[in-house]
């Protein structure tokens, strides 16, 4: 699976205004919700279901990213986006350092396969400090989609084998 076939480009935000944890999700939420996704749910509720997946220990993995992420029984289908916050959001991060690189994800509950594909995908980017270099450099949010396609393609030359 690659990244960018869950990506939502227009949930893509490039200048996160919130400097808190609870309001960088609310703003991801209204990110997705503003994309047209996640229609008729509230935005109250979903930014809880968010915020409760971080009760069970924060999504903030270090080297300046979070994945903020939850199970939504009613999806049919893996949702991300990608938010960048230059000024840093404080996020309980296990290394203590702010976070300015949000990926964000909603899975649906009952297709754990897919689930587990595309986490797996955003765990390759996301440990790639090439792609977080240039995704920081990214001032638009055709920038961001684009890198991310780039990226997929590049990944999927170098999985072929050479003949």
């Amino acid at each position: 699976m690659k990244l960018s076939d869950f990506l939502v480009r227009d949930a893509i935000i490039i200048d996160l205004a919130s400097t808190t944890r609870d309001g960088a999700i609310r703003e991801i939420v209204q990110g997705f919700l503003g994309a047209g996704q996640l229609v008729g749910q509230s935005p109250d509720d979903l930014t809880a279901v968010l915020l409760e997946r971080e009760k069970l220990g924060s999504t903030g993995i270090g080297r300046g990213v979070a994945v903020p992420h939850a199970k939504l029984p009613f999806l049919r289908r893996v949702i991300g986006s990608i938010a960048l916050a230059p000024h840093g959001v404080e996020f309980h991060t296990i290394d203590g350092k702010p976070v300015d690189v949000f990926f964000s994800l909603f899975n649906p509950s009952a297709d754990l396969r897919t689930s587990l594909l595309a986490c797996e995908a955003a765990a390759r980017r996301l440990s790639d400090e090439g792609f977080l270099a240039r995704l920081r450099q990214c001032r638009t949010r055709e920038e961001v989609f684009d890198l991310v396609v780039e990226t997929d393609e590049e990944a999927a030359g170098a999985a072929e084998p050479s003949k």
